[in-house]
């Protein structure tokens, strides 16, 4: 009898652990609120739902209490890859319905996801989706908001953050060991400019090479494109042959 009741207690505790502090109006908010508070992986966010901690007057009541709702559960497991993920795609989420890009996050945002995807790391060495948010995230570290159109690729912002830039080829090259299969034809042209960028012309071609095969419709386009930019570069800060490279 007194096992039985003890095992009720706990079972009513776990409950309230879980329990959701935060009122929602919007039943979208409410549900994803409960995976939260649960330490469930949140799929989907609401698509209005944003996160903005500098100005959060242009948050609504929703997503203020979802921010807080993440914010609590990772605060508390800060050892739970879910609690650490969850926050971290709040805090990428745009109000648009586009879940990740370079442009419109605020710098806030983007400082806090890029030191939490180091900490999931810990909990999970091996993780793609971990991978391919630090990509995003440093890119947006790399480039900031500061993109001059002067500039015809992004060889110029890498070369100008080579610590960074050494980051982001670290995280790509892992990717590719991990065989993800989000890894796209731009993630290759963009290996290519980074490569550059570090005097690593020999990786830039296999990588222009990859990105071609991965993108048959557009190759003819990207070898004008890429190369034109490529060659350009190569004539103005190496003296390697171009020759045999298209």
């Amino acid at each position: 009898m007194k096992k039985g009741i003890v095992l009720l207690l706990v079972t009513l505790v776990g409950s309230a652990l879980f329990a959701q502090t935060y009122k929602y109006e919007d039943p979208q908010y409410k549900a994803v609120g409960a995976q939260v508070a649960q330490l469930k992986r949140v799929e989907k966010f609401p698509g209005a739902f944003h996160i903005d901690m500098i100005n959060d007057n242009v948050m609504s009541r929703d997503d203020q209490n979802l921010y807080h709702e993440l914010l609590d559960a990772y605060n508390a497991n800060k050892k739970n890859y879910n609690a650490v993920m969850n926050y971290v795609r709040g805090l990428v989420k745009f109000s648009n319905e586009i879940d990740y890009g370079v442009e419109g996050l605020p710098e806030r945002n983007i400082n806090i996801a890029y030191h939490l995807l180091y900490d999931a790391l810990v909990l999970w060495p091996d993780a793609p989706e971990v991978y391919a948010l630090l990509d995003i995230i440093l890119s947006c570290k790399i480039l900031g908001s500061d993109m001059s159109p002067q500039q015809e690729s992004n060889v110029y912002y890498y070369r100008r953050n080579p610590e960074m830039t050494d980051k982001k080829i670290a995280v790509f090259e892992k990717r590719v060991s991990l065989k993800d299969p989000e890894l796209t034809a731009g993630n290759y042209y963009d290996a290519v400019d980074m490569y550059l960028a570090r005097g690593r012309e020999a990786e830039a071609k296999q990588c222009l090479i990859k990105a071609r095969s991965m993108d048959p419709e557009l190759r003819e386009a990207a070898r004008k494109e890429i190369g034109r930019r490529i060659v350009k570069y190569i004539l103005e800060n190496t003296s390697i042959p171009t020759v045999n490279w298209f």
